[in-house]
């Protein structure tokens, strides 16, 4: 069976637990960091709980089918409960799941929200670490989210795969990757068609700040396309000399869980339809803005046709060298 898109990434149930408690403040620390202050002791009521499939590789995974792709997702999962309902969450949503099922605790996330819809995220990757696969079928792309351990291995491994069988191979590694260094990744970088992260993670891996300079290392990287977003302030993508960038457009934040997946879903996709990097960078934003105005990962994912509606206007494009 061929697939039009395979992800690589991890899968968790999120426990969304939100609380209007007052005691609960956005305390900033540092120019760049803000901290979440909880009271020591006693009980905060929580006014809803919520739970939702979550994980970058799900996250995506979804986001391509309701594009109307045939979509694979390879991850590993618990013997557990939790497991079932992701499987029966993923097939639900027309997704083949193609991974693998191992002795630990299936992932968990705990999403600690406040009335100001700052949230914190506490994650137990469990047997999102455990996947030890090295072939899969073929696809037209390749998707892969941030993975430690043995599946990091299995990534590797995957990747190359593709890449022998002629597949769009994109790349969305975490903070906790980039921060251990360009050797960590290095074997992926190399074989790697997109790389697409926020501006926190491009700083931490090129050790540079400003954006311009950031994008020419990793052009001199060899890598095709390299996406950059900033939350609110701003999306730069560079590819062969050029800088495209755009400011996002204003919209209501009710929960920001999944935006930077559903973004990457946005462009991929559109991407592949279309081979405009303009109109699926554009694509991409779109997508992610309809989930930031929705409570979890998955709600507010726009379908393929929505999608190619995309302006390109607000777009500019510069030499960056």
């Amino acid at each position: 069976m061929q697939f039009d898109i395979i992800t690589c990434g991890s899968a968790t149930l999120d426990v969304f637990a939100h609380t209007d408690n007052e005691q609960i403040t956005v305390r900033k620390k540092q120019s760049t960091q803000s901290f979440l202050a909880y009271p020591a002791g006693g009980k905060i009521l929580i006014q809803s709980l919520k739970f939702e499939l979550g994980g970058g590789g799900t996250n995506t995974a979804v986001g391509f089918a309701r594009q109307g792709w045939k979509v694979g997702y390879v991850g590993a999962l618990g013997n557990d409960e939790t497991a079932i309902d992701m499987k029966s969450k993923l097939k639900d949503e027309n997704v083949f799941f193609l991974g693998t099922h191992v002795n630990e605790m299936s992932g968990y996330s705990i999403l600690l929200d406040s009335k100001a819809h700052d949230r914190t995220a506490l994650v137990y990757k469990g047997a999102n670490d455990k996947l030890n696969i090295e072939k899969i079928p073929k696809s037209k792309a390749l998707y892969m989210s941030s993975m430690l351990g043995q599946s990091l291995k299995s990534q590797i491994a995957i990747a190359k795969q593709a890449k022998k069988n002629n597949a769009l191979i994109a790349y969305n590694p975490s903070l906790y990757q980039v921060t251990k260094g360009k050797k960590t990744i290095n074997q992926l970088l190399k074989i790697i068609d997109v790389l697409i992260f926020n501006k926190e993670e491009a700083q931490a891996l090129t050790k540079k700040t400003e954006i311009k300079q950031i994008h020419k290392l990793l052009q001199s990287w060899k890598i095709p396309i390299v996406i950059i977003t900033d939350g609110p302030h701003q999306v730069t993508c560079s590819h062969k000399g050029y800088l495209a960038s755009f400011k996002p457009n204003n919209v209501k934040v009710i929960e920001a869980t999944g935006a930077g997946d559903a973004f990457a879903s946005g462009f991929i996709g559109t991407f592949l339809y279309t081979k405009n990097i303009a109109k699926s960078l554009m694509a991409g934003q779109k997508n992610s803005q309809s989930v930031l105005q929705y409570v979890g990962a998955k709600k507010g994912l726009l379908n393929g046709k929505e999608l190619l509606k995309t302006n390109t206007q607000g777009l500019k494009m510069t030499r960056l060298f």
